[in-house]
């Protein structure tokens, strides 16, 4: 999944160096409908989610009954994902459609940015729900073997969710400033639009740090730092490093001003090869879901994709 990805974002960078608009918007609408569709599935099987809904017990609700079963928090969030995704898609699309007289059209192409992100951001109150609502109920819990496991994974739900709704939330209100705020970078090449862009990519790269500190698996010192046990781990840094160099690289070049005329310098574009290649590397970790409470391992190919 991630070398497909990684193919995607490489054939819009090479379209990028190359100044062919048309190309590097197809590439670019490939990647988000890819990424979409494997974000979803991602969540659908997602291993924590899974285990956690089936620790939860049902809940009292003055909204709605609707909101007292916590095994629909998981399919309330994939129906909300996928309705943002599909606007998503439509967003690119409009912009790719309109990209020879985007000064004109700019209007439909940024409303239709701003419904993207509010979907985005509705699609992250199943989860809230579940955090504040569902994960909260532990009074009922006993002494028994099998209560403290529930408990246990509850509460690594709740680590996990927090960490989860923090990345989205505040990446949607990027997204939603940088919609409202398209016109003047459209119209007038605005610096402070192009600082929040940089800052929304800043904030992805602290988030993923603080994500490999608390949920990433740890050296295996006992076995020595290469051995095949510390595979997961150097795999990580390795697929943090690709991303935080794509990064650094993409930051350069937004500050450097001129997104309109496109193109890159040889070097950039190496090395941006370079580091998505390296975003790629490892299997995707795809486990069997686990309905016992057997102790969660660290999850492997759920991290945070936007």
């Amino acid at each position: 999944m991630r070398v497909l990805l990684s193919l995607w974002i490489i054939g819009a960078t090479i379209a990028w160096f190359e100044k062919s608009i048309h190309a590097f918007f197809a590439c670019l609408t490939g990647a988000i409908v890819f990424l979409s569709i494997t974000h979803i599935m991602v969540i659908w099987k997602d291993p924590i989610l899974d285990k956690s809904m089936r620790a939860m017990a049902k809940t009292e609700c003055c909204c709605s009954e609707t909101c007292t079963d916590p095994l629909l928090i998981r399919w309330y969030t994939c129906t909300l994902r996928t309705i943002s995704s599909i606007f998503a898609i439509a967003s690119i699309s409009l912009s790719w459609f309109h990209v020879d007289d985007i000064q004109t059209h700019f209007e439909n192409v940024q409303v239709l940015w701003i419904t993207t992100s509010l979907l985005w951001l509705s699609s992250c109150i199943p989860l809230f729900i579940g955090l504040v609502q569902c994960a909260a109920h532990i009074s009922n819990m006993t002494f028994s073997n099998q209560s403290q496991e529930k408990l246990r994974t509850i509460m690594k739900f709740r680590k996990y969710t927090f960490m989860w709704l923090l990345h989205d939330v505040v990446l949607g209100l990027f997204w939603l400033f940088m919609a409202a705020d398209l016109g003047a970078w459209i119209l007038h090449d605005d610096p402070e639009w192009r600082i929040v862009f940089c800052s929304m990519l800043s904030w992805h790269m602290v988030i993923l740090v603080l994500q490999f500190m608390t949920s990433s698996p740890a050296m295996d010192m006992e076995e020595g730092a290469f051995s095949s046990k510390n595979k997961t781990f150097w795999t990580t840094i390795i697929r943090i490093l690709g991303l935080f160099g794509t990064y650094v690289i993409a930051i350069r070049r937004i500050h450097a001003g001129h997104l309109e005329t496109m193109g890159c310098s040889l070097y950039e574009l190496i090395f941006i090869v370079i580091f998505l290649l390296c975003m790629s590397v490892g299997d995707d970790g795809r486990k069997r879901r686990k309905k016992s409470f057997d102790p969660l391992e660290a999850p492997q190919g759920t991290g945070l994709y936007f």
